[in-house]
């Protein structure tokens, strides 16, 4: 499926139905190249919150969104790209932008996510500045479905039968079983 197909949010909502999976627990990512034809993407954007789908702007900072275009967009998250993380917190500059892209979601009242973390200093520093939710090598190399089903069953179970599940890698210095 394509986000400019004519008939994009009619297949999104069949996709839903014919798996039963709640709308609110699907979140669609769209690169900032989608947002150049500006009018269709805010209609498909509206009709995507109608069906109840989140929607996150991908590689945040990389593209062709602007300031006056991204405030008018029905969007749930900004993901901040991973080129931006990679040298955070040692480069001062790139920990300027993450900071900045950090502010303006919050601002704008969006969620907020940081794509390529794979070290502790980089957690803490975006925890640090407010950032909500990490994806990256620092929890997970990426999974197929049948291994994401295995570490999902060992989180929870580790979970339900931990009796200090508030311990983390920064606590520990052991690997987080957490998914954020």
């Amino acid at each position: 499926m394509q986000f400019v197909e004519a008939d994009f949010r009619q297949r999104v909502a069949a996709e839903l139905e014919h798996s039963g999976l709640p709308p609110h627990l699907l979140e669609l990512e769209i690169t900032e190249s989608v947002l150049q034809s500006l009018e269709d993407s805010k209609r498909i954007l509206k009709e995507l919150k109608a069906v109840g789908v989140s929607v996150a702007i991908d590689d945040f900072g990389t593209g062709y969104s602007s300031m006056a275009v991204l405030k008018d967009l029905a969007v749930d998250r900004l993901k901040i790209d991973r080129s931006f993380i990679c040298n955070t917190p040692a480069l001062m500059q790139d920990s300027a932008v993450c900071k900045a892209i950090i502010m303006l979601a919050k601002s704008l009242m969006l969620g907020i996510t940081a794509e390529g973390v794979e070290e502790m200093e980089q957690v803490a520093f975006l925890r640090e500045n407010g950032c909500d939710t990490f994806q990256g090598y620092f929890y997970s190399r990426p999974l197929d479905a049948a291994a994401l089903e295995h570490y999902l069953q060992q989180y929870f179970s580790t979970q339900n039968s931990s009796p200090t599940p508030s311990k983390t890698r920064a606590a520990t210095g052991k690997p987080r079983k957490a998914i954020r």
